[in-house]
């Protein structure tokens, strides 16, 4: 939902690239414009339901994700075995570890754990999936 580019869709339709100044791809861009905050407002609100909002921030103008501070994965990082959603969240972690190994955000031939034992950070919030 918030990665397709609606310019790439709009210079795909237009046939008519004989103006210098192309009107049509202006009335385009201005037309989804409000289809575009929609749906960015649409993946703010469920980023803030799922707990992954407070998990990001920007840091030397990059947006970076700890997975630490996402909400769904609080019994799993601080490490409560006796939560009862610890079982959930670490089923989560590793579902989302093997699709972004998948996608290749993370190399496939690392494990889950890192050489001290600890789960390895997870590179972003979501998986492409």
């Amino acid at each position: 939902m918030n990665d397709m580019d609606t310019n790439v869709y709009a210079s795909k339709i237009l046939d008519d690239h004989s103006l210098i100044y192309n009107f049509n791809t202006f009335l385009f861009r201005m037309a989804s414009r409000p289809d575009f905050y929609n749906r960015l407002t649409i993946f703010q609100t469920q980023m803030r339901a799922d707990g992954t909002w407070d998990a990001h921030s920007v840091v030397d103008g990059k947006l970076v994700y700890d997975w630490y501070k996402d909400a769904r994965f609080s019994a799993l990082s601080s490490g409560n075995r006796a939560d009862p959603l610890y079982n959930r969240q670490f089923a989560l972690y590793k579902e989302m570890f093997e699709q972004m190994q998948k996608e290749k955000l993370i190399d496939p031939k690392l494990s889950m754990y890192d050489e001290n034992g600890k789960l390895r950070p997870l590179p972003e919030a979501y998986t492409i999936q």
